[in-house]
């Protein structure tokens, strides 16, 4: 039972912690234009956990909309926010798109709700930091990210594999 609500809480962790990273790239003689991805989009976080030592699953799914406000040649910023369920979270989205609409360096910081939302006495460290990468069009925007959690709490101590995917369409 206490490793089902253990579970049961880390699959429920939202998008991560804060990141840090400056992106920057080398600037091409001859650039083409990156996929315009400014605009609302909307869809859905799916979350599906495997606590390494006992082989358990779980998975959620959140409703998730962004807002990119600004976009200067490939590299895009602005919002996200994640409800439904445990998924109340929110903050600033940024990332590059390459012409041919290849998504990269893509982070989610949490900057509302808790980092991450977990079951009482249950706490979760993220190792590494979480970057998405994915594909994007001027209607769709699909990524994905891997990462491990340790998280401790109920008298246990596990390592969570995470697979995670965005599935956004433009509003």
């Amino acid at each position: 039972m206490k490793r089902a609500l253990l579970l049961c809480a880390i699959v429920l962790i939202g998008c991560g912690g804060e990141s840090s990273n400056t992106l920057t790239s080398p600037t091409p003689i001859v650039s083409a234009p990156s996929v315009n991805i400014v605009g609302s989009w909307a869809g859905t976080f799916t979350a599906a956990g495997t606590i390494v030592q006992t082989g358990e699953r779980a998975t959620t799914t959140c409703n998730h909309i962004w807002a990119i406000t600004n976009q200067t040649g490939g590299q895009f910023s602005g919002t996200w926010q994640s409800s439904g369920g445990t998924c109340a979270q929110a903050g600033t989205i940024s990332g590059t798109v390459s012409a041919s609409g290849v998504l990269g360096n893509v982070t989610l910081s949490v900057s509302s709700g808790t980092t991450p939302p977990l079951a009482n006495g249950v706490s979760c460290t993220q190792s590494g930091s979480q970057t998405f990468n994915g594909i994007a069009s001027v209607t769709a925007i699909t990524l994905s990210a891997n990462d491990r959690l340790r998280c401790s709490g109920l008298g246990l101590v596990a390592d969570v594999d995470r697979a995670i995917t965005l599935a956004m369409t433009k509003r």
